[in-house]
């Protein structure tokens, strides 16, 4: 077994294993691949690097080389590469099923209570009642992205955020007379935006459109008429859902993608022998 760096050299050996046919991100990517002992790409793993969090992307190994310590020798990597970075932390969110429980408790992750997973593309979202009534027309006026407003601006979203790990490039914010009115959190990878939270003062959900209408622009000026660009959410409250279903045109434009795990694990719970680590039997799914 030897853990490589993936460069442009050699990426071409683990493209199969990425979930998309490329990867792409305006935050720093980590990819790391595996080889067997005759030198055959064997697995890869893609991480993305926030501030103070790094993200598990994907992680997969083929069938005949699981439960040999492959997967848990990428992770090894990973976290000694980050290690005094501030963004040692590890966050994933897999798909719900008992290897993948196995996998990432064997590792030390703590495993939050799974959520369910929407999507919707690009496409959708441009046909939608969404976009006819509330964001074409020019009838409301698209919030700027994050990392554009004035810093004087950041205290109030970084004390509403928490926990949230975002990228100010592909997230939206609106104020008023000075205030925060609303917000909308996402990360981009691949052609899969992930909104992490959405957040309104108020219920008129005009506000959260201007943040939604404000991701669009972004997306469309990155993208283009893409429309298999993806956009995905994971709701705590099944009546968000029912609201973005009913906005989108109907439960059949919200695709429900299944239950996903939310895992979280601090450097110091990294601390467990690979021969004791379990092997996901399948590839995770790109968030």
């Amino acid at each position: 077994m030897k853990i490589t760096k993936i460069t442009e050299k050699n990426k071409k050996e683990f493209e199969g294993f990425f979930p998309g046919p490329s990867l792409r991100s305006s935050l720093p990517l980590i990819r790391i691949g595996v080889t067997d002992d005759d030198g055959a790409a064997a697995g890869a793993l893609c991480a993305t690097v926030f501030e103070f969090c790094t993200e598990i992307v994907s992680v997969f190994v083929i069938p005949e080389r699981r439960r040999q310590g492959y997967g848990s020798a990428m992770l090894d990597t990973l976290r000694e590469l980050l290690s005094g970075s501030g963004s040692d932390t590890l966050t994933a969110t897999f798909l719900e099923d008992d290897t993948n429980k196995a996998f990432f408790s064997s590792l030390g992750f703590d495993l939050f209570p799974s959520r369910i997973q929407y999507s919707f593309s690009l496409g959708q979202l441009l046909r939608s009642p969404l976009f006819k009534r509330y964001i074409s027309g020019g009838k409301i006026k698209p919030s700027p992205a994050i990392g554009n407003i004035e810093a004087s601006y950041h205290k109030q979203i970084d004390t509403r955020v928490q926990n949230h790990y975002y990228d100010p490039e592909w997230s939206t914010a609106h104020f008023e007379s000075g205030r925060l009115k609303s917000m909308l959190l996402a990360t981009c990878s691949n052609e899969s935006i992930s909104i992490v939270w959405m957040e309104s003062e108020s219920d008129n959900p005009r506000d959260l459109m201007q943040d939604m209408s404000g991701l669009l622009k972004i997306t469309l000026e990155r993208f283009g008429l893409n429309r298999n660009v993806t956009f995905r959410m994971i709701f705590s409250d099944e009546k968000l859902a029912n609201n973005m279903a009913a906005l989108l045109g109907g439960a059949h434009h919200l695709n429900r993608d299944g239950r996903f795990l939310l895992c979280l694990c601090h450097p110091e719970a990294f601390r467990v022998k690979p021969a004791d680590r379990a092997e996901p039997s399948q590839a995770p799914v790109n968030i």
